[in-house]
């Protein structure tokens, strides 16, 4: 027997945010809400995704158990990757400000010269 703690409920669904293997008396009054289920599915593997347990709750009245599912949130990309991103952006960046300020030179000397 597992009991799965869940936090804050929206729209009949909460995240688990704890689980005990071997359940104790009293643990449902010192943890909170929670339920109390004999396995818990196992996550399928997403790359670049964490899978984080959740439960649909049934309505109020309702004679329907509650449902174990995952939730697939995207992981934020490694720091190595985002800085190689950035400075990439950088580069791109500072190559088209010296082609803007090549033109504007350009422009100048036409300025003085009576050109145009």
């Amino acid at each position: 027997m597992i009991y799965l703690v869940y936090g804050f409920i929206e729209s009949e669904r909460a995240v688990v945010v704890a689980q005990y293997y071997n359940p104790w008396e009293g643990l449902e009054e010192m943890h909170g809400p929670g339920i109390f289920v004999e396995s818990i599915p196992e996550p399928q593997t997403q790359e670049g995704f964490s899978a984080v347990l959740m439960v649909k709750l049934p309505a109020e009245g309702s004679d329907d158990e509650p449902e174990l599912y995952y939730d697939y949130r995207a992981l934020p990309e490694p720091e190595e990757t985002q800085l190689e991103k950035a400075q990439n952006r950088i580069t791109t960046l500072e190559a088209a400000d010296l082609d803007n300020k090549e033109m504007i030179a350009t422009l100048y000397e036409l300025t003085l010269m009576g050109g145009m």
